[in-house]
């Protein structure tokens, strides 16, 4: 599991994919709330990419978004491994616990996610002798649990990097589906609920982390158009009067933060 003394993170990776939790992984997707009914994960997976949407090549793709992530950080090696660690297996306990949307999840959710990834952790990299497991846990308990630490705040950078990606991949393909399609306004909702979430922080920390800055820019245009053309009956597929206001004024508070982005450029 070690190659020059560092970890071999396709390894780690492949240990778990070829487990029963990466095959029951395999078959779950992200973003389902989004999904109409009538089309099928699979098809799902076609629409937004499977990197975006399938559970397992998620992780992967997390870890190619944190590979350029420290690159372009002031992290010494050690902290970087820890961060990488942190990605490739950041998602293995959705193999039993399913994959709660951002606005659902609870400290009682974290609580048991933590658990289980601690309990597939040990069944499948305990047996290692090389402390695979000891560091797996110092990623789990000081990056992926704890996104005020130093690493972990880098860490939760990187993901809410491929949440902004899979939010304007969703805008882009509303456009090409039909002009009054439910799928359409579903794609916009999702664009406009993870932009919401994400990107004042994203903004906050755009000159600490310079692929969050680069990124905001490459996006410019797609994020602009988020905030400009979200219709505003987007907001009534949230099911009580009381979310639609707090999402409606979260929204505008996004916009508002990129706005000023937009203006101090």
């Amino acid at each position: 599991m070690k190659e020059s003394g560092r970890i071999n993170m396709r390894e780690v990776h492949s240990e778990f994919a070829q487990s029963q939790y990466g095959e029951i992984l395999s078959r779950k997707i992200r973003f389902d709330r989004y999904k109409l009914p009538e089309i099928d994960n699979q098809n799902w997976e076609k629409l937004l990419g499977k990197c975006d949407i399938n559970n397992l090549d998620h992780i992967l793709f997390t870890y190619g978004i944190a590979n350029l992530f420290v690159r372009n950080c002031d992290f010494n090696e050690d902290e970087k491994e820890l961060i990488l660690l942190a990605a490739i297996i950041h998602d293995h306990g959705e193999a039993i616990n399913d994959d709660i949307n951002y606005d659902f999840k609870t400290e009682n959710d974290e609580k048991e996610e933590k658990d289980v990834l601690k309990k597939i952790t040990e069944e499948l990299y305990g047996k290692h002798g090389d402390k695979l497991a000891e560091k797996i846990n110092i990623a789990i308990d000081e990056i992926i649990f704890d996104p005020e630490s130093k690493l972990g705040e880098a860490f939760n950078m990187v993901e809410r990097i491929g949440y902004m990606r899979t939010a304007v991949k969703a805008w882009k393909r509303s456009k090409s589906v039909g002009m009054d399609s439910a799928l359409k306004s579903n794609l916009q909702w999702l664009a406009e609920n993870v932009s919401s979430n994400q990107i004042p922080k994203l903004i906050e920390n755009s000159k600490k982390y310079p692929m969050i800055d680069w990124q905001l820019n490459s996006w410019e245009e797609n994020i602009s158009e988020i905030f400009n053309e979200t219709p505003n009956n987007t907001f009534d597929k949230y099911d009580t009067k009381e979310e639609k206001e707090k999402r409606k004024l979260m929204f505008d508070e996004a916009k508002m933060a990129w706005e000023k982005r937009k203006k101090a450029i």
